[in-house]
């Protein structure tokens, strides 16, 4: 056989990889189905999301049977009990449509799915070639996740923190690589909705991707259009504030009074203060850092994709302290 005609060492070593990467996939859908396929019905806060919930003993009303009942009670509880309009959606979505051998079909592949994200928000278009990196991130977010991994298991837990999760990576993934488009109409609509999504989803996560987005947009200015960025990043605000403003009047989650409507706005500071004060100066200073050498950001001394990974990491830093101790 002539030399020319062999496969380069170099695609051999691609395709091992990508070989890799998809095996790994594989065994951790197995994995993730095989446990959430075992975890009871209704554990914990499910009951609540199967009956038509008007406070009270869930228990003690109907069960949801139709679309109407459903909208219902989603917008009862994001109303009055929290203000997690999403999670709320999938948390009732899971209890009364679908059925456990189908949840942990979807559940399985869901968490597959944020693992490949995280890494197209890293890697971009290299994702298939790092099977490595894909492995240590499917680890640490069993690591991360409540109770290690456990939450990401049972209706409630999975729809809080795993299922809302692709919102904000989906949201995240063109600030993060200044996407063009040949249609700008139908970002402008793809970007409002995925702000309201995520903006409703979870009021600690929303409020981190909020400042990611701001970020991303404010020292982005040299490479991507204003106009959809900070419309994105408006729709998310809003929907985030929306989101907080209810669950803190209506003695929700983030007031800690559970249907007292009432809160002290006072208190919430103050012990935001005293529990997080110093992450949140930590934020201050690194974003002061980044405003210090926005200009060094883009000279040539270094390779831009070596300055854009390293900014982007920071933003993302920024934001994962600005959520801890919440």
């Amino acid at each position: 056989m002539n030399v020319s005609s062999k496969i380069p060492k170099h695609l051999i070593r691609k395709l091992i990889a990508v070989v890799i990467t998809v095996l790994i996939c594989l065994l951790t859908y197995i994995f993730v189905h095989n446990l959430s396929k075992y975890v009871p019905v209704y554990s914990t806060d499910d009951v609540r999301f199967a009956f038509l919930y008007k406070g009270g003993n869930p228990w003690k009303l109907p069960r949801i049977t139709n679309l109407s009942q459903f909208a219902y009670s989603v917008v009862f509880q994001f109303l009055f009990w929290n203000a997690r309009l999403s999670a709320i959606a999938f948390e009732t979505f899971f209890t009364v449509v679908i059925k456990q051998s189908t949840f942990a079909i979807l559940n399985g592949l869901v968490y597959v799915l944020m693992g490949i994200m995280v890494n197209v928000l890293v890697f971009g278009k290299k994702v298939l070639i790092r099977p490595q990196y894909m492995a240590l991130t499917f680890l640490l977010l069993w690591v991360v996740i409540p109770n290690f991994g456990m939450d990401a298991l049972w209706h409630s837990g999975t729809a809080n923190y795993l299922w809302v999760t692709p919102l904000y990576l989906v949201f995240l993934i063109p600030y993060v690589f200044n996407h063009q488009t040949k249609f700008p109409a139908l970002r402008f609509g793809f970007i409002i909705i995925m702000g309201i999504l995520a903006g409703t989803a979870n009021e600690i996560a929303s409020s981190q991707t909020v400042i990611a987005v701001f970020l991303l947009s404010f020292f982005d200015n040299k490479h991507f259009e204003n106009d959809w960025k900070w419309i994105g990043l408006i729709t998310l605000g809003m929907a985030d504030f929306i989101s907080i403003f209810r669950d803190v009047t209506a003695g929700g989650e983030m007031s800690g009074a559970y249907g007292t409507k009432s809160f002290q706005i006072g208190t919430l500071i103050s012990e935001t203060v005293r529990t997080s004060g110093l992450l949140i100066l930590a934020c201050l200073f690194l974003i002061i850092i980044l405003v210090i050498n926005r200009k060094k950001m883009v000279d040539s001394t270094l390779p831009f994709q070596i300055h854009r990974r390293l900014f982007v990491g920071l933003v993302f830093f920024i934001a994962a302290l600005a959520g801890v101790g919440h």
